[in-house]
C-alpha cells in the first residue's frame, strides 16, 4: 500500500485554465512582490478550506485587489457599459 506524503491541508484544487492564468499573471505583472504571491497563496488555501475547487470565476478573489488587471475587474452599476448594436 502506497502512503501519501501529502496531508489534506497541503492540497489546493485549481482548474487548469485558472492555473495557467495565475502563472501568466505572475509572469507579466511587473510590480508583483513576494508579499503579493503569499497573499495569493493564502487566498487559495482559504478558498480550498471552504471546500471550493477553484475555477476562472475565482481569479479576482485570489489576487490582490489593487493589482487586478482592468480587463478582469467586474463591471459595477456605477460604470457605464456599451452594448454593441
Amino acid at each position: 500500500m502506497k502512503e501519501s506524503y501529502l496531508k489534506e491541508e497541503d492540497v489546493i484544487r485549481v482548474s487548469v485554465p485558472l492555473f495557467i492564468r495565475l502563472l501568466e499573471y505572475v509572469k507579466w505583472q511587473k510590480d508583483i512582490t513576494d508579499t503579493d504571491i503569499h497573499f495569493m497563496a493564502e487566498n487559495l488555501i482559504t478558498l480550498c478550506e471552504r471546500g471550493y475547487a477553484m475555477g476562472m470565476a475565482h481569479f479576482t478573489s485570489i489576487i490582490p485587489e489593487d493589482k487586478i488587471p482592468a480587463s478582469d475587474k467586474p463591471v459595477t452599476s456605477k460604470q457605464e457599459t456599451t452594448i454593441p448594436e
